[in-house]
C-alpha cells in the first residue's frame, strides 16, 4: 500500500510523471524549488551585480543545514566541491610516518583507493581488504588493523552493491587501535538516518547529488571539533585561513575548526539548488523516507526474483541501503535502452544494472520497471 502523502509529495517534482525515476543513486529527481533556485541565483547576480554578501550567507546556510541533518555542529563542516576533494583536503593534514599505513576495501567508491594510493609517494602503505561475497564485516577490517594504522576508511553503503557497512562497530574497532576513521556517506545520506555523534567517527563526507536532490559541484567535510584543531592541511585554499583576505601573508593562520579544509570560492549556483534539496529532504522527514525506501527495495527484490533475475544486493534490509544491483550482461547497454525508449532512469555499475528508488517513487514505478525488464531483457539475466 503506498504513503498517502506520496502523490502530494511526487507535486513537489518536474519529471516523475511522464518518466520512471529509479537512479537516485546517481541523480535524485529534479525538484521545482531546486530549479527556481538557478534562476534566482541568476537574478541576484542580475539585481546585485556583486552579491558576495548573499553568496556567504548560502555556504553558511549550506554548513547550518547540513549540521543539523548530520547531528553535526556548524563549525565542524567545512564546504567542498566533491568528495574526492574533501578527502584528498583530510589526507594532506596527516603528516605518515614510515610504515604507516591507511587501511580501505574494495566496496569503496574507487575515489577512495585511488586518493589513498596516491599517499604511498607520502610514505603511507595502502592495506585493500577485500569483500566476501559483496560484504565486509568489522571482524574483516579488525583483522587488517596494526599498531601502524593511521586511518581506516569504510564507505557506509556500497555504491557497487548496495551493502551497508557496520560503520558503528567498524569506528569502534578502529578507534580501540588508537586509529581514525573516515567515512564516505554519498549513498546514504538522504536516503537513510545518519548520526554522526552515534556512529562516533572522525570524518565524514558527501556530496548532494544523488539521495540529497541537490546539484555537482557542492560537496561537506565533517570533522570532529576536538581533532580538527590538531590537523594542519596543505591541500588549501584562501578559506582555509582566518584572514581570508589578507595578501602577501607570509605564515598560515589556519581558520578554526573544519573551516580549514576549504578551499577557494564554492559553487554558487550548486549551494543555492543544493540548499533546496536538503531542506526537502528534511521537511519529509528522513525517517520516513527510510522506511518507504525499505518497502520500495523490499518489493522490488521479491519482484525481480520471482522473475529469475540474480540480485547482487543482499538480502536482509538491515545489510543494505537503498541501491539495487541485478547481475546484467551489458548493463550499460540496458540502462541506454531503458532511458532512451522507456524514460526508465537506472544507473550501470560493474556488472550490475542499479536501481535506486526514492520517497517520490511508487510500487507502479516498480511495477512498470520489472515488466519492461521481464519483457526485453530476460536473454540479459546473468546466473
Amino acid at each position: 500500500m503506498e504513503d498517502r502523502g506520496t502523490a502530494e509529495l511526487r507535486k513537489l517534482f518536474i519529471n516523475v510523471e511522464n518518466s520512471v525515476n529509479l537512479a537516485a543513486c546517481s541523480q535524485g529527481a529534479l525538484l521545482f524549488t531546486v530549479r527556481n533556485s538557478f534562476q534566482k541565483y541568476l537574478d541576484d547576480q542580475v539585481e546585485f551585480g556583486n552579491p558576495w554578501d548573499i553568496w556567504s550567507q548560502k555556504a553558511k546556510e549550506f554548513q547550518k543545514i547540513i549540521s543539523r541533518l548530520i547531528n553535526a555542529r556548524e563549525d565542524e563542516i567545512a564546504v567542498q566541491s566533491s568528495v574526492s576533494s574533501s578527502y584528498s583536503s583530510l589526507l594532506s593534514s596527516f603528516d605518515f610516518k614510515p610504515g604507516d599505513n591507511i587501511l580501505t576495501n574494495d566496496l569503496e567508491y574507487p575515489t577512495t583507493n585511488f586518493i589513498s594510493l596516491a599517499q604511498e609517494r607520502r610514505g603511507a602503505k595502502v592495506i585493500t581488504v577485500r569483500n566476501i561475497n559483496g560484504e565486509i564485516s568489522p571482524e574483516n577490517i579488525e583483522e587488517n588493523l596494526n599498531t601502524h594504522t593511521r586511518l581506516v576508511t569504510s564507505n557506509h553503503v556500497s555504491s557497487l552493491n548496495g551493502f551497508k557497512m557496520d560503520v558503528e562497530n567498524i569506528a569502534k574497532k578502529a578507534h580501540e587501535n588508537n586509529s581514525f576513521i573516515y567515512v564516505d556517506a554519498y549513498q546514504s545520506l538522504g536516503a537513510m538516518n545518519v548520526d554522526i555523534r552515534k556512529l562516533d567517527v572522525d570524518f565524514l563526507a558527501s556530496g548532494t547529488l544523488k539521495w540529497l536532490l541537490g546539484a555537482s559541484g557542492v560537496a561537506f567535510l565533517y570533522v570532529k571539533g576536538e581533532i580538527a584543531e590538531g590537523l594542519e592541511p596543505t591541500d588549501i585554499g584562501w578559506f582555509s585561513q582566518s584572514n581570508p583576505f589578507k595578501f602577501g601573508a607570509n605564515e598560515l593562520n589556519y581558520a578554526a575548526g573544519a573551516n580549514r579544509f576549504q578551499s577557494g570560492t564554492w559553487s554558487i549556483p550548486s549551494l543555492y539548488a543544493s540548499i533546496e534539496g536538503v531542506r526537502t529532504i528534511m521537511e519529509v522527514g528522513v525517517r520516513r523516507i527510510e522506511r518507504k525506501i525499505r518497502n520500495l527495495t523490499d518489493y522490488t527484490i521479491h519482484q525481480l526474483s520471482n522473475h529469475g533475475f540474480s540480485i547482487m544486493t543482499p538480502m536482509d534490509h538491515h545489510k543494505r541501503g537503498g541501491i539495487i544491483a541485478i547481475n546484467m550482461i551489458s548493463p550499460e547497454r540496458v540502462e541506454k535502452i531503458l532511458r532512451e525508449k522507456y524514460k526508465i532512469f537506472t544507473s550501470a555499475r560493474g556488472n550490475a544494472l542499479r536501481i535506486a528508488p526514492h520517497f517520490y517513487n511508487t510500487m507502479g514505478d516498480i511495477d512498470t520497471f520489472v515488466q519492461v525488464l521481464k519483457d526485453n531483457f530476460r536473454d540479459a539475466r546473468h546466473a
